[in-house]
């Protein structure tokens, strides 16, 4: 039994729209993630502890 043409089009587009979707979300934390460890190595080279204490002995 074959299936119908316009179901071989929505499997494709709804796999290029994941794909899609995963590419962005990747890129996206990629980038943020880079920006902070930019950040971080840039306080450190200038002696900053600009740190947030998030211990639970802090409270």
């Amino acid at each position: 039994m074959d299936s119908p043409w316009y179901a071989h089009g929505f499997w494709l587009l709804l796999t290029a729209a994941c794909i899609v979707w995963y590419l962005s979300v990747t890129v996206y934390v990629a980038i943020k993630g880079f920006d902070d460890i930019r950040a971080m190595l840039t306080r450190l080279k200038n002696g900053s502890s600009n740190h947030i204490d998030t211990s639970p002995d802090n409270q």
